[in-house]
């Protein structure tokens, strides 16, 4: 019999929907769902006839880097977010970064959906771990095709907000737009005197303007090298990969 393909799926909103669908409809997939009010997944298993609790799926209400505390190293194939590492604050999203890396396998990767301005921060924090990173630009339409309960909320929301972003930018009024964009990523930092968080949320901020772009939101690819060992921080302590481990033996 083959070994589960494990998944973890961070940010997936009350009902864990996307988690369930994997469940149901791809076959051998272990996965778990992580959000802090991860607790109506019986109502939309519900919704689809569904009355057993499918053998496959948990639902954890906890902080993502929480739930990967007590993973084994190596031991998770797929890792997904939905507008969740945004919400982290500095701090939580490097612990984060730092558990995904350690307990996804040789060649797992991260996907993260989310708003494309926080592109350049996340992706070199992400290179900074030792992640191998590509981006895929969305839509709109694009995102709600994604079919997640966070990406039809934000795409709704986009489309809505884009004409009064447009209206404040051609007003003069785009330093006001990123120092709020600013105070938003900084509120969720756990400290108000923390200065590198401080930093990071005004470079987020920097690129706010990507929000009124034709594709305004961001598919990051964060894959993990072939490397054989990672230290507790998620950096690779050697680069051994796989292939030349077993030509070695």
């Amino acid at each position: 019999m083959s070994k589960l393909f494990r998944i973890f799926g961070h940010g997936d909103g009350r009902r864990s929907k996307k988690a369930i669908d994997y469940v149901l409809k791809r076959g051998r997939r272990d996965v778990v769902a992580v959000d802090p009010v991860a607790r109506g997944h019986k109502g939309y298993l519900k919704e689809l006839g569904e009355f057993e609790h499918p053998k496959r799926f948990k639902a954890r209400a906890s902080s993502s880097a929480e739930a990967l505390t007590d993973e084994p190293t190596n031991s998770i194939h797929h890792h997904y977010s939905h507008f969740a590492v945004s919400a982290m604050g500095y701090r939580g999203r490097h612990r984060f970064f730092d558990q995904v890396f350690r307990t996804l396998v040789p060649r797992g990767r991260l996907h993260i959906i989310e708003s494309a301005f926080v592109i350049n921060e996340f992706v070199k924090e992400l290179k900074e771990r030792g992640f191998q990173v590509s981006i895929v630009r969305l839509s709109p339409a694009e995102l709600a095709k994604l079919e997640s309960e966070k990406s039809g909320q934000f795409a709704e929301e986009n489309l809505i907000m884009r004409g009064q972003i447009r209206e404040a930018i051609a007003k003069g009024k785009l330093q006001l737009l990123k120092d709020t964009t600013t105070q938003l990523f900084h509120g969720f930092n756990d400290r108000v005197n923390d200065a590198e968080a401080l930093a990071s949320a005004r470079r987020i901020a920097e690129d706010v303007k990507e929000v009124v772009s034709e594709k305004p939101f961001v598919k990051i690819i964060a894959k993990k090298p072939a490397v054989r060992y990672v230290s507790s921080k998620g950096a690779q302590s050697t680069s051994i990969s796989m292939k030349k481990a077993s030509e070695a033996k």
